[in-house]
């Protein structure tokens, strides 16, 4: 059980990629699909037959409002897991399109629940998961009701110890923030030249 500790803090994807979760998933029986950038992988309010592990690409699930804007509710990258929180439902709530081009692992949703009633271990991890991206969702909720770029940078600093992800993530890491990349070089160039003595 201590591997499912790791679970509990922020969620990096090379952690989620190796996690206990994942292996669980892993080991189910699953059927590989490939879509195309702007292909649905499903509609609201479709039936729930299935969970998707994305393996390759981005995928947004999104909700339109009456006027057609599209919020997007999460932003599932490779290593991720796809609208988590159908496990307990019966319709999905949202749309998830490709963005670009995505493997994804589709398993069949009777076998989720059979693992769950058989095997304490992948429920404890898929509680851990779902906790984790609770604290994830409200870091960012407060993250986004700031206004400043600068004020957004230093909230996602201190939720993870002052620390920036590496330099191939930063325009994921703009996006995480809800900030375009441009705006967030800048007030990483203002930040090293206040740094130079």
């Amino acid at each position: 059980m201590s591997g499912l500790l790791q679970l509990i803090g922020y969620p990096d994807m090379i952690a989620i990629m190796s996690s206990p979760l994942h292996e669980f998933f892993a080991a189910l029986p699953s059927r590989s699909q490939q879509y195309a950038a702007g292909q649905f992988l499903f509609h609201r309010d479709d039936s729930i037959e299935a969970i998707f592990w994305i393996e390759r690409g981005i995928v947004h699930l999104q909700r339109c409002s009456s006027d057609g804007t599209a919020a997007v509710m999460q932003r599932a990258i490779a290593g991720s897991l796809l609208a988590e929180a159908s496990v307990f439902s019966h319709h999905y709530h949202c749309d998830a399109v490709a963005v670009d081009a995505v493997n994804a692992k589709r398993i069949a949703m009777s076998d989720v629940h059979r693992a769950m009633c058989e095997n304490p271990e992948f429920t404890a991890a898929l509680a851990a998961h779902l906790a984790q991206e609770v604290m994830r969702l409200r870091s960012r909720s407060e993250i986004m009701a700031l206004k400043t770029v600068a004020a957004r940078l230093d909230a996602w600093l201190a939720f993870h110890d002052n620390q920036l992800p590496p330099r191939g993530k930063r325009v994921e890491f703009a996006r995480e923030i809800g900030v375009s990349p441009e705006a967030l070089y800048r007030e990483l160039a203002r930040r090293r030249v206040k740094d130079v003595p």
